[in-house]
């Protein structure tokens, strides 16, 4: 693994940032680049049109709405995100960044205003997905294109079977807890608990949430298989993502313990619980990740 933590290595100071733009290699190479290769026709009539606008819900680091940005100089390109932006590497003309606090909701003038939506990894963190995936599509112009990544807390064994998870027990010991993790898994115990902690309660698949929505067509559903540790069985560039995924679960079994202590996890559980979860990292897991795009109807959307 240490080339790719050469690759990725970056300041301390930055590490959530590695930690978004390794996520976000992983994507390129799991759907062929900064969207699915399938779309690349549709994405290409969208970027002939006028002056063509993109916008990056959640944008985290950046990386996505950026490249996006030097790809195609002739459109707009706006990331929003929370908290503000920290950028290492050259900002485009054409980008624009704008803190914004998605539980508000997306902006009313924002109503049929882009060609493409972008939104990964986001809408099973904030309280009403259903909302946030009705104002993309509010926001998208007639026959716009909505971008949708996003995973699950599930993990998989070499068969790409569901493992069992660990649960904490309070009802036991802490000491039989700790012999649990050893019986079940704990890297999708870990995986789990997380969830728990994040995972809106109402949260759906994308696609499930653009289908209640109903103001869209073409909806698109595609699983991608992510090994962790090694190259997987007949997965395209799978030695690649499965070094970065083992780089990024990682970082993450050493920085989400906070959110599984919350619950009222022993620290002696939780310690216990992430040091066979990161043995297991070299036990040929998987992780699924899924990539949803939907294209908005051709007539316009009402103006609320």
């Amino acid at each position: 693994m240490s080339n790719v933590e050469d690759l990725y290595k970056l300041p301390h100071d930055v590490q959530e940032l590695n930690r978004l733009d390794v996520q976000h290699r992983m994507w390129l190479l799991m759907v062929g680049g900064l969207y699915p290769s399938e779309l690349s026709s549709v994405v290409e009539r969208l970027m002939t049109s006028g002056t063509p606008r993109i916008m990056d819900v959640g944008c985290g680091s950046g990386i996505w709405a950026v490249e996006m940005a030097k790809q195609f100089p002739q459109a707009e390109v706006i990331g929003i995100d929370i908290t503000p932006l920290k950028l290492y590497r050259p900002i485009p003309p054409n980008f624009i960044f704008r803190q914004q606090n998605l539980a508000g909701g997306l902006p009313i003038e924002y109503t049929n205003q882009f060609d493409i939506i972008h939104c990964r990894c986001v809408c099973q963190h904030v309280p009403d997905p259903q909302r946030l995936i009705d104002d993309i599509v509010r926001c998208l112009k007639p026959g716009g294109l909505a971008l949708i990544p996003d995973g699950e807390w599930v993990a998989f064994d070499e068969d790409r079977k569901p493992l069992e998870p660990f649960v904490y027990n309070p009802s036991l010991s802490i000491e039989e807890n700790i012999m649990n993790t050893r019986k079940l898994s704990a890297y999708g115990g870990w995986l789990n608990a997380f969830g728990r902690a994040t995972l809106s309660p109402t949260y759906q698949f994308p696609n499930l949430l653009l289908e209640n929505n109903g103001g869209v067509r073409n909806i698109m559903f595609r699983e991608h298989w992510a090994p962790t540790g090694w190259a997987g069985k007949g997965i395209p560039h799978g030695e690649e993502i499965g070094a970065i995924m083992y780089l990024n679960l990682k970082e993450f079994l050493q920085t989400a313990s906070s959110a599984i202590t919350n619950q009222g996890v022993p620290i002696a559980v939780v310690d216990a619980l992430r040091e066979r979860a990161t043995e297991e990292l070299n036990e040929r897991r998987h992780n699924v990740w899924y990539y949803t795009s939907a294209v908005a109807l051709d007539a316009p959307h009402p103006k609320l």
